[in-house]
């Protein structure tokens, strides 16, 4: 399963130029307390995209091919 998101041909969310990666950050702006201010969820970033992924997407009519997938 993990390599079917991996596929370009599936038109998915891991491949796509818009896909944003999930990033958590333990960085804390008030001494001793976790704010979580630099962490975000997978997402998508077109304008015309889902405001969050529940889930990642497949057959996506937005996806676009991620430039480092472009030589491969």
């Amino acid at each position: 399963m993990g390599r079917c998101w991996q596929n370009p041909g599936a038109r998915g969310c891991k491949t796509c130029a818009w896909f944003q990666e999930a990033r958590w950050s333990s960085h804390q702006c008030i001494p001793g307390q976790d704010c979580g201010c630099s962490s975000w969820p997978e997402a998508c970033c077109h304008t015309d995209g889902p405001e969050e992924l529940q889930q990642p997407i497949t057959g996506c009519p937005l996806w676009e091919l991620h430039p480092r997938l472009a030589d491969q």
